[in-house]
């Protein structure tokens, strides 16, 4: 009934939860933070702005056990840029990192909104000793995505679409072996790397390598070091991997035993050169914030082809609906062209405060609004051809 609760493996109380520089975390000493001076009541919804770090991550887990609702702050963001995100959410604080302060000051002057140094408020604070029940639909986090168009608007996932995506990732498709060492490269303010990465491989009970920041080489260094045996990437993050390892001779190229690849169109002959050159097999998959993301993926049971993203995973439909008919949903049979639809477990509650664009996205059971690629339609069985991903940028 709760991610928080759903998501993280108490059985696994000594086995190692997080590696970042030299901190280690177990998951029976993890804390997750709670403090009276900053009570965060049932439903109010929480901002939290910071890299890769610990404190991201208990915080993140803090908000969740005391029955808040989580909105990740992308660090990208401008301080005019992040102030949208806190009013149209409708947050009561901002938590953020030092490194990201400036941002943070000028979002909470923009809006009022009290901004806290979450290292500060994480040395002063004590584990929670209980969690807020909440219920499956209840919303867990809100992801802002800009859709095709206007300003960005803020997808709410419920605390079932989180429990459920991370354990589908974690036991079905490829799943994630026990043991696993996982790199925590993506972006855990972005839905692929919280729910593929972190959530996943917490479900699991295996170790996360957080990276503050991507960097190829440094990332190298790190896979060895920590002996990483997994990563999830975005393709621009495979093509700087192959780099680094071409300018970099003296570094040992890690053994990976699976890569995941998401968020934009994977080349095939990338594809191959890193299978070749990490020795592994690269998984692609398909998704996007909507979506909790994954709802398709190459998986080895039901067979691999390079160049597309897979087959639907468990618990989900894939569909091609007539783009003619944009009132209702109505599927196209295999050999037509359309638009991708798609329904299950996965699918969102709807925009934040926004009913007319969850109307519009959220059809007979069906979302379809963000998924705009026209394709050709599979055969049986079905396997989805490879578009833009979770960002579904045009292919070229």
């Amino acid at each position: 009934r709760l991610a928080a609760r759903g998501i993280t493996a108490p059985a696994m109380a000594r086995a190692p939860l997080l590696q970042l520089t030299g901190i280690s975390l177990t998951f029976g000493g993890t804390p997750v933070f709670d403090d009276l001076s900053l009570t965060v009541q049932e439903g109010d919804r929480v901002a939290l702005l910071a890299p890769n770090v610990v404190e991201f991550v208990t915080s993140y887990y803090g908000i969740l056990a005391a029955g808040g609702v989580v909105v990740p702050v992308p660090t990208l963001l401008q301080g005019r840029e992040a102030a949208y995100l806190l009013e149209t959410a409708e947050v009561s604080r901002l938590l953020h990192h030092p490194a990201v302060a400036a941002t943070a000051t000028k979002a909470s002057e923009i809006t009022g909104v009290p901004a806290v140094d979450i290292t500060t408020y994480a040395a002063g604070a004590e584990p929670v000793s209980n969690f807020v029940a909440r219920e499956p639909l209840d919303p867990a986090v809100i992801f802002f995505t800009s859709g095709t168009t206007g300003k960005p608007k803020g997808a709410i996932l419920t605390h079932l679409n989180l429990v459920m995506n991370c354990t589908v990732s974690a036991f079905d498709g490829n799943g994630v072996a026990a043991g696993a060492v996982v790199l925590g490269c993506l972006p855990l303010f972005h839905i692929f790397g919280q729910s593929v990465s972190l959530n996943a491989a917490f479900r699991r009970g295996v170790t996360v390598v957080l990276q503050p920041r991507f960097d190829a080489t440094e990332a190298l260094r790190l896979m060895n070091a920590e002996g990483v045996t997994m990563i999830c990437a975005v393709p621009t993050m495979y093509i700087q991997l192959l780099k680094a390892v071409g300018e970099h001779p003296e570094i040992p190229v890690p053994q990976l035993a699976d890569a995941i690849s998401g968020g934009a169109s994977l080349p095939v002959a990338v594809l191959e050169k890193f299978e070749r050159v990490f020795s592994t097999k690269i998984h692609e998959g398909y998704g996007l914030s909507e979506t909790s993301p994954s709802i398709t993926s190459n998986q080895e049971a039901l067979g691999v082809e390079p160049g597309t993203v897979g087959h639907a995973l468990w618990g989900i439909d894939m569909g091609i609906a007539d783009l003619t008919v944009p009132e209702r949903v109505e599927l196209l049979p295999p050999g037509e062209r359309g638009e991708v639809v798609c329904r299950g477990h996965a699918i969102f509650a709807g925009y934040w405060n926004n009913p007319a664009a969850s109307a519009e996205a959220l059809q007979d059971g069906w979302f379809a609004d963000r998924i705009r690629e026209v394709m050709p339609n599979w055969t049986t069985p079905p396997t989805v051809l490879a578009t833009g991903c979770a960002a579904l940028a045009p292919a070229s």
